[in-house]
């Protein structure tokens, strides 16, 4: 792998039997091909021929992701999607040179796991994203939405009266699974407000993300899993 155009080639050929060999020349790549990276290997003595495995890759921390560019080879980037990051703290940056080639691989990623998005009512209780920019999660989920083509499904910020309707509407149709996307604590807070409700849905996929923008924990309480 010597190009990013190599590596698109080869990711979309990605399998269980190809995934070590693609990853491991991923990471070559990038420690010849990102500055950064490479300092970072020096510093800590780590000789990139050296790494055969997997578990023997270098992780860069994500404080490096809020404190440099990172970019990996030599191209502009399109766009850079934000992390949601932690009340308080700055936000890390994630440079993307090709929108379209993200939201294709994405999706192709959703189909191996889950099968078509058509197969889907798609509902997202994300405030805290939809009041952000640079989201790949709301990327990722228009994407999911637009190849749905549900008429039901949607993003909401507080609104959970009208998405639980919604949800109820699709489960009574029974045409397809319901899948849920929202961050703890609304999800927390839509199973307190709405437990009968919410009950009656809970046979539905949910997907929780961690982001915890906008809500404070007391200290030493325990945090959700």
């Amino acid at each position: 792998m010597s190009t990013l155009n190599d590596f698109r080639k080869q990711i979309q050929g990605i399998n269980e039997n190809t995934f070590t060999d693609i990853a491991l020349k991923v990471f070559r790549y990038q420690a010849c091909n990102n500055p950064v990276y490479q300092r970072y290997l020096a510093f800590r003595q780590i000789d990139y021929r050296d790494v055969n495995r997997l578990t023997d890759i270098p992780f860069l921390p994500i404080t490096f992701f809020r404190s440099h560019r990172l970019i990996t080879g030599n191209w502009k980037p399109a766009g850079f999607f934000e992390s949601s990051g932690t009340t308080g703290r700055l936000s890390s940056f994630h440079y993307y040179p090709d929108y379209d080639f993200y939201v294709a691989h994405a999706m192709g990623n959703f189909r191996l796991f889950f099968g078509p998005a058509s197969q889907y009512h798609f509902f997202a209780l994300l405030p805290s994203y939809l009041e952000r920019r640079h989201s790949s999660l709301i990327t990722m989920l228009h994407g999911l939405m637009k190849e749905s083509r549900s008429g039901l499904g949607g993003f909401f910020l507080y609104n959970t009266d009208e998405m639980l309707n919604r949800m109820e509407q699709a489960r009574k149709r029974a045409d397809r699974q319901l899948m849920l996307w929202g961050v703890t604590f609304a999800l927390l807070d839509l199973a307190e407000k709405h437990a009968s409700r919410f009950a009656g849905l809970r046979n539905s996929g949910n997907r929780r993300h961690e982001g915890q923008e906008g809500r404070d924990y007391p200290r030493g309480a325990p945090r959700p899993a």
